[in-house]
């Protein structure tokens, strides 16, 4: 009896273990899964919008599905005593981050020889696209990564065409060891030479690659009939 008492005792914990390392990272293969991760979300189609800011216990990994994560100015966050914090990790799928929020993770707590590193964004697979975002990362007794691209990808595969990193250029960094980057949408000024001609309406003064629509000004000048613009 004694001897089963044990054995069971041993499969108690070696379950227990094995839920625990698979309880290290949350698994997200949909907007509506990511919206339920993490709580003060909504989602609408693949757009899932911040409503308030979130405080993880796990690591967010994206394993699937296509979705834009709008930060709508809040923060998503990780904080872990003496072991690894990594806010996101995306290993597939595409993730498109906009919102002009914050992603942060933090260690704390010190051990000797200990190396825990704080990663805010781990990229070892699928697509990822940032917008508008700031990413933070503080490690008590390790290294703080902001953005880390992993696998043969560099940071300059996360920042799109149109968007750029107001505070750092090492866009082939292949870890971004740093306390604080963000992502900015570059501001595109648009001038209008009318010849001579006078505008109806003043159009748009500027866009970025985020602008919905890009109206233009109508022209009227005498003895002549407004066609169309020309680039």
């Amino acid at each position: 009896m004694k001897r089963n008492s044990g054995l069971i005792g041993w499969i108690v914990l070696i379950v227990g273990l094995l839920c625990s390392v698979r309880g290290g990272a949350v698994d997200v293969g949909s907007a509506a899964a990511l919206r339920d991760a993490l709580g003060n979300a909504t989602v609408s189609g693949n757009v899932v919008m911040l409503t308030g800011d979130v405080s993880l216990s796990s690591t967010l990994n994206i394993t699937g599905g296509t979705m834009i994560l709008d930060l709508n100015g809040m923060q998503i966050s990780i904080t872990k005593n003496k072991a690894e914090a990594k806010c996101i990790s995306v290993t597939g799928g595409t993730l498109e981050i906009t919102g002009g929020g914050f992603i942060s993770a933090q260690t704390t707590g010190t051990e000797w020889f200990s190396d825990r590193a704080a990663i805010a964004l781990s990229y070892d697979g699928g697509t990822v696209r940032i917008y508008r975002a700031t990413f933070n990362a503080i490690a008590s007794d390790g290294t703080a990564y902001t953005l880390d691209p992993n696998n043969d990808y560099t940071v300059d595969n996360m920042i799109p065409a149109g968007a750029y990193m107001t505070n750092s250029s090492d866009y082939g960094s292949t870890g971004l060891v740093s306390s604080s980057i963000t992502v900015a949408l570059t501001n595109y000024n648009v001038s209008y030479n009318t010849s001579g001609g006078t505008t109806t309406n003043p159009g748009t003064p500027s866009y970025t690659i985020e602008t919905p629509d890009l109206t233009l000004p109508t022209v009227t000048k005498n003895g002549y009939t407004f066609a169309d613009w020309k680039s």
